[in-house]
């Protein structure tokens, strides 16, 4: 019998006993004020980008950024940031994995939202339509 579980926010899937983990954190986080985006490092030394359009609040040339950082209190799975009107905003990891496409993130989100439908595929018929097949 094949057995699939999923947990977020690590995503870590059992299937038959084995299992697999995408468990990504930041190293770093630069701003990128010319082209506009956050650019953050994971510990595997990948760089993935994220457009300031894509932040709420986001960041404009009127209300610039004030301070950038990766919040260790999240376990390295977010950055914060200030912007110059004492606004502040977060972009979580799984934002930027989805946003630049990452496989293996969108692979593991799928099945997570196959496990969320699946119960539902099971479901009895609803009296209503158990008496319009009947009648």
């Amino acid at each position: 019998m094949l057995s699939v579980y999923t947990v977020l926010p690590f995503l870590v899937l059992f299937i038959d006993g084995a299992s697999r983990e995408l468990t990504v954190k930041i190293r770093s986080v630069t701003a990128n004020n010319c082209k506009n985006e956050f650019v953050l490092v994971t510990d595997a030394g990948v760089e993935y980008a994220f457009p300031y359009a894509q932040a709420m609040p986001a960041p404009t040339p009127d209300d610039p950024l004030a301070e950038l950082f990766v919040n260790e209190k999240l376990g390295r799975e977010a950055v914060n940031y200030r912007l110059h009107s004492g606004h502040e905003g977060s972009v979580h990891l799984e934002q930027v994995l989805e946003y630049n496409e990452v496989p293996e993130y969108l692979a593991d989100l799928l099945l997570y939202r196959l496990t969320l439908e699946a119960p539902g595929a099971s479901r009895p018929a609803t009296s209503a339509g158990a008496r319009w097949r009947a009648g």
